[in-house]
């Protein structure tokens, strides 16, 4: 359940623009690389 969770929040996090990412301090590449991690 816990695993779901965080797939469906990385797949929100992809879909973030570069301005809202900037907002909560992070780039684009740190929100890529945790939308590939598989933990």
């Amino acid at each position: 359940m816990a695993w779901a969770d965080r797939q469906r929040q990385r797949a929100a996090l992809a879909r973030l623009e570069d301005r809202l990412l900037q907002d909560v301090g992070i780039t684009c590449l740190e929100a890529m690389a945790e939308c590939r991690r598989r933990d």
